[in-house]
């Protein structure tokens, strides 16, 4: 063995073929170890040192060196400085020591040191383990299953190809796996780490870190710290551990675990399995059909696009099933659920959840499950209180369902109408007689359904079976008189009863009834053809009439009575409330008046056309040798001639006349028909659905009115809505050339960009705005209904618009000229008017119009469900015409009145129809003279039909019956008063041919009210009424006269019932003559 010492200058030292020392000492020398095993120091400069082929150990010590081990297991030192290290072939142990080294494991299976320094270190082939050490290091495993160690600081490690294990240690590390499967830990430290190709392992390990799961199907786990994981390509495995994380399945079929802490969570594309874990966590599924769970904790979930599974878990958690058909479960809690778009089921499962179909697509269905739990402690879905109770939001009447679950069938549960807060909505609950767990406990409450609204149809039981139908009765006429017979044919005037179900029949539906006669004066056959006892409810319908016909007797008998009660229950049907109602019979008044009706032979004119309109008034029975003056009322949604910008003109037959609202024609002698009366459209270049002009006839002395009173003359557009983009989104806004500009998802966001003028068109759908709809410039807001009559039942699928809770759904700004027509609106509570208009003077000449559009939900504690006030505005007007407004339920179950019109210079309120509200149906207050409320229907209302407060107004063809249920002693079927808003009286009244029936008083005054105008109560039919057909608590003369008073010895001044004229100013009411038989 030989020593070779060199100088302290630049030395070349080569050894021997024996096993040398070789020392450098000072300078930049050359070593070269040759044969056998060597030991090479370089000491001070910049050596190069090489070991040869044996096992060397070389140590570059002092300066920037450059240190090769060449062949076999060589253990190399790079020393002090920035020194160049290579082990070379075979198994080498390589230190970079102090100093910014780059030291490479070269061939074979190598052990490397990074040392002091920002290092580079690469194991190049073979399976190397190399350890950074300190400071910042870049590690390349490179070829081989490496060992790498970033140690100390900021480290950059990279597996490069091979079975790889990377660990990051101390600092904030940023590590490659490369190609095949790896295996990484972040360790302690903000690292950055990627699995990259291959089926990976990653930890993150202590602190926040960024994982990346790159290709393939990768294990990927923060462990502790607030990390954010990505999966990336394949099907990974993904676990948030502690703290809260952000992770991202991203493509293919990932599962997705949050662990600890508030998490947020994504699935991205494909089917995914997502698991929040403990903590609050917010998860989304994304694309594809996921499975997400929320775990413990207080979660937010949103399956969003694809057939979802969600489930809330534990706690109280907030679940949106997204778009696709989800299923929606909220677990134990007390959870909000929403199914959002499509065909979803959603159940409430164990606590008080609020359950929301949301669906936003016409003729999607929404199933809502509920039922017995199979938990010993929480027996049901709901609970023993009605605050236990599963809350569902927005049935959709007739599509949505609700399923049982546990054994429950449609005979277990109980369906009944709620009280206070919950007025108007249906209660379900488990029955009381239920032999089972959960008895008597309540399950659901559908919001804003009233029991007449819901039935079995729409719940299936456990076993799949659908239940049955609630039918109920009513008497849509019910008043029937025997037939008279007259020299040219016999009148006929019978009753009806009505047989209603909340939905359509799937099949021909046969309902059994019973028929009671009181005291039975009503004889079947006798008295009435007899009825069959049962009535058949069509498939496709939801109602059927039973007609009770008088027979002709010739024994003056009085009013009886015909009483048709449903049977309780029968195949497919169990019946609701009402069960029974009645129509009286009355006797035959020989008479020689004819009977009177209206056809419409030419129904359909189109603006711009060739062939009109026409009326024709035609008359059967009574003397035919005499000219006979019919008088009629005109009504409908087109504007009359005599108004601003009339839809129409009229050409009369001569001796005819005509006005806005009423007119007569005459059938000549000799003739059973009038001439034509000529309806020609205006041709307008203004877009509009169809409009109608309706002709009524009046009730009148010379005659008896017909059953066909009225007919319909419609008018047809000319000028289409252009350029409609195929795909447009559903809400279109075209501007008042007709033609089209933009398209939204929603009215708020169409209305946040229109200009003056514009027509907004809604397509069928729901529309759930997240905030109250202002209208603040002149506009048409149009739904798909517009031009059909929604009180017929006849029309499409609608648009149902809906907004805040307890807010207005539209507002109006002051001064605006807005047209709403063809939607329903449906109210949210307190407040919550449908529309509302509040002007000022300041704003003169605007007008609005409301037609058209069917009302539902729950409305202002007090209020009208149409509300508008234009504080007498000069030139103002309002046309509510032909709206639905039915079953609407105050908040706290308060006076809520149809229509409100108040301080408007004229009102046109015609051809409406206001059912089951709880105040009064329509409130006019300081109209002006031109003010017409005609021909509107009027029931089961809880304080007066129709009220005139102040102001003046005609009156006229409406039909009015069961008004005033709360039977206060100065409201009537229609109510006179001053006005307490603008403090003026009763200027002009025309009231005439109204039908008021079953009401407390036919007429009211208010108590101490000053009539100081002229009041013309004419040519009325008062049948039936409770207390009074005429109540007078105020001052000032009253013409009635040529009325109809239930009795043909005419009315009773101080009596009590149908003939009865009560109050104070009684002796101010001029009856005489009277009507001795009913119009």
């Amino acid at each position: 063995m030989a020593t070779i010492i060199g100088t302290p200058g630049s030395d070349f030292l080569v050894g021997t073929k024996d096993p040398d020392l070789i020392l450098g000492l000072a300078g930049n020398d050359l070593a070269l170890g040759l044969e056998a095993g060597d030991s090479i120091y370089g000491n001070q400069g910049q050596d190069i040192l090489l070991g040869g082929p044996q096992n060397d150990l070389i140590n570059g010590n002092e300066g920037n060196d450059l240190v090769n081990g060449n062949e076999d297991n060589d253990t190399v030192y790079g020393g002090m400085g920035n020194d160049q290290v290579r082990g070379g072939q075979d198994n080498d142990l390589m230190f970079g020591d102090i100093g910014n080294d780059s030291v490479f494991g070269d061939l074979d299976n190598d052990t490397m040191f990074g040392g002091v320094g920002f290092d580079l270190l690469d194991g190049n082939a073979g399976n190397d383990v190399i350890n950074g050490n300190e400071d910042n290091d870049t590690v390349f495993g490179s070829e081989g299953n490496d060992l790498l160690y970033g140690g100390q600081q900021n480290d950059l490690l990279v597996g490069d190809p091979g079975l790889d294990s990377i660990f990051g240690n101390l600092g904030n590390d940023t590590a490659y796996g490369g190609e095949d499967d790896d295996y990484i830990n972040g360790n302690e430290g903000d690292d950055f780490l990627s699995g990259n190709d291959g089926f990976d392992t990653v930890y993150g390990g202590q602190n926040n870190d960024s994982i990346f799961g790159g290709k393939d199907n990768d294990l990927l786990s923060g462990d502790k710290g607030s990390d954010t994981i990505f999966g990336n390509l394949g099907t990974d495995s993904i676990l948030g551990g502690e703290d809260a994380d952000f992770l991202n399945g991203n493509e293919d079929r990932d599962t997705v675990f949050g662990g600890q802490g508030n998490d947020s969570i994504f699935g991205g594309e494909d089917d995914d399995v997502l698991y929040g874990d403990k903590g609050n966590d917010s998860v989304f599924g994304n694309l594809g059909n996921d499975s997400v769970f929320g775990g413990t904790g207080t979660d937010f979930l949103n399956g969003n696009e694809g057939d979802d599974t969600l489930n809330g878990n534990e706690e109280n958690d907030t679940v949106y099933g997204g778009q696709g058909n989800d299923i929606v479960r909220g677990g134990m809690g007390n959870d909000s659920l929403f199914g959002d778009k499509g065909n979803d089921t959603i159940y409430g499962d164990l606590g008080a959840d609020t359950l929301t179909g949301n669906s936003g697509d016409p003729g999607t269905q929404d199933i809502f499950v509920v039922g017995l739990s199979g938990n010993q402690t929480m027996k049901t879905t709901g609970g023993q209180t009605i605050a236990d109770a599963d809350v569902i939001t927005d049935w959709d009447r007739c599509i949505d369902k609700i399923s049982l679950t546990g054994g429950l069938s449609f005979d277990d549960i109980v369906l009944e109408e709620g009280t206070g807060a919950n007025a108007g909505s249906t209660i379900i609950s488990v029955s009381k007689d239920f032999k089972g767990d959960g008895a008597g406990e309540y399950l659901v409450i559908v919001k804003g359904i009233n029991l007449n609204q819901i039935d079995g149809t729409s719940i299936i039981d456990s076993n799949g079976k659908i239940g049955p139908a609630r039918p109920i009765i009513v008497a849509s006429d019910d008043v029937a008189v025997e037939p008279i017979t007259t020299p040219n044919g016999i009148l006929t005037n019978n009753g009806e009863f009505t047989i209603f179900v909340p939905c359509n029949a799937t099949s021909d539906l046969p309902i059994t009834y019973t028929v009671e006669s009181d005291n039975g004066t009503a004889t079947p056959d006798d008295d009435y053809i007899a009825l069959s006892g049962v009535a058949i409810i069509a498939k496709g319908t939801n109602k059927v009439t039973i007609p009770v016909v008088p027979v002709a007797d010739n024994i003056t008998e009085g009013p009886e009575t015909v009483t048709v009660t449903l049977d309780p229950e029968g195949p497919g049907f169990e019946s609701g409330e009402p069960q029974t109602a009645t129509v009286t019979i009355f006797d035959a008044v020989v008479t020689d008046k004819p009977l009177v009706f209206v056809t419409a032979p030419d129904p359909t004119t189109t603006e711009g056309g060739n062939q009109p309109g026409t009326f024709q008034f035609a008359r059967t029975g009574g003397d035919i040798t005499k000219d006979l003056v019919i008088n009629f009322t005109v009504s409908g949604t087109a504007t009359a001639p005599g108004k601003t910008n009339p839809d129409y003109s009229v050409a009369m037959p001569s001796g005819g006349t005509f006005s806005t609202t009423t007119g007569t024609i005459t059938i000549a002698a000799g003739k059973t028909v009038s001439d034509l009366i000529t309806i020609t459209p205006t041709d307008d270049s203004i877009n509009e659905p169809t409009e109608t002009i309706v002709m009524s006839v009046a009730q009148k002395a010379d005659y008896f009115v017909g059953s066909q009173s009225f007919a319909t003359v419609n008018i047809l557009d000319n000028d289409a809505l252009q350029n409609t983009p195929v795909n447009a989104r559903r809400v279109r806004r075209y501007d008042q050339g007709r033609n089209f500009e933009a398209d939204f998802d929603t009215l708020k966001d169409a209305l946040a960009t229109a200009t003056e003028n514009d027509i907004i068109v809604a397509q069928a759908g729901t529309y759930e705005e997240t905030s109250p709809l202002i209208i603040n410039q002149s506009l048409t807001i149009r739904g798909p209904n517009a031009g059909l009559s929604p009180s017929t039942g006849l029309i499409a699928a609608p648009a149902v618009v809906s907004a805040t809770s307890n807010q207005p759904v539209f507002t109006i700004a002051p001064g605006k000229n807005v047209t709403i027509e063809g939607l329903t609106i449906k109210m949210g509570g307190d407040n919550s008017n449908a529309i509302r208009y509040q002007s000022d003077p300041t704003n003169p000449n605007n007008n609005v119009v409301i037609r058209q559009n069917e009302f539902i939900g729950t409305g202002p504690a007090t209020g009208g469900v149409i509300f508008v006030d234009f504080q007498n505005a000069d030139g103002s007007s309002a046309q509510i015409i032909d709206n639905l407004i039915r079953d609407v339920v105050p908040q706290g179950n308060g006076p809520v009145s149809g229509i409100q019109a108040f301080r408007v210079g004229v009102a046109t309120i015609t051809n409406n129809l206001v059912a089951n509200v709880k105040g009064p149906g329509i409130l006019a207050d300081t109209t002006k003279a031109g003010t017409e409320i005609i021909s509107n229907k009027v029931s089961d209302t809880g304080q007066q039909g129709i009220q005139l407060a102040g102001g003046s107004a005609t009156i006229a063809n409406n039909d009015i019956t069961n008004v005033n249920l709360s039977n206060e002693t100065d409201r009537g079927g229609i109510r006179l008063r001053g006005s307490e808003i603008s403090g003026t009286d009763i200027e002009t009244a025309d009231i005439f041919s109204n039908v008021i029936t079953n009401s407390f008083n036919g007429i009211a005054v208010r108590d101490g009210a000053n009539l100081g105008g002229t009041i013309t109560v004419n040519r009325n039919n008062f049948i039936g009424n409770q207390n009074a057909g005429f109540y007078h608590g105020g001052t000032g003369a009253i013409d009635a006269t040529d009325n109809w008073w239930d009795n043909a010895t005419g009315p009773v001044v101080g009596g009590t019932g149908p003939n009865g004229i009560q109050g104070s100013g009684s002796g101010d009411v001029t009856f005489n003559p009277f009507a001795t038989t009913p119009f």
